[in-house]
């Protein structure tokens, strides 16, 4: 919304789902990362110039409060260091546009690709290996299945969706 006052406030609830997550930790839905998510779109918002530095003050503590009280302390630090590193640091090269191009796929396919991968792993298959190599394999399966995710579905609906064309209301 461009009102400031509304996303403000549209914001500041999104983090109090974070308090359903309190009284029902039992149930893990999207309310459990809302403090997480604002923190990354007020960031957005700031970088654009669309809120002023109080708004993202209120609603990035806020958010960084939510993910301390709701997950833990380095899930709230982790969130902190992104937010940041997305602000202030600028660098592009093949690998960040590869990886920002499959970003969403990413998001949208790694907890299907990771988790069902470690469980596999750990409790199926019963692998032995440090931690460290069943997370790079984890961590190569899930970019490989979100390339082929972004390749098979997210590109081609892309280019089916520019060609819809949405009438302008009367």
């Amino acid at each position: 919304h461009k009102n400031r006052i509304i996303q403000t406030i549209s914001l500041l609830v999104f983090i109090s789902f974070n308090l359903l997550h309190l009284a029902r930790p039992d149930i893990q839905l999207i309310y459990s990362h809302t403090g997480l998510f604002a923190m990354g779109i007020i960031t957005c918002l700031l970088y654009l110039k669309r809120v002023n530095f109080f708004q993202f003050m209120l609603v990035f503590i806020l958010g960084l409060v939510a993910t301390w009280m709701c997950k833990t302390p380095e899930v709230a630090i982790f969130g902190l260091f992104t937010a940041l590193t997305i602000y202030f640091i600028r660098f592009q090269s093949k690998i960040t546009d590869f990886f920002g191009k499959i970003s969403y796929s990413v998001y949208l396919t790694h907890t299907l690709v990771g988790h069902n991968l470690l469980f596999l792993a750990l409790k199926i298959w019963k692998w032995n290996m440090p931690n460290h190599l069943l997370l790079l394999i984890t961590f190569a399966a899930t970019v490989l299945f979100a390339t082929l995710y972004w390749w098979l579905v997210e590109a081609p609906s892309k280019k089916l969706s520019s060609k819809i064309i949405i009438a302008k209301g009367k």
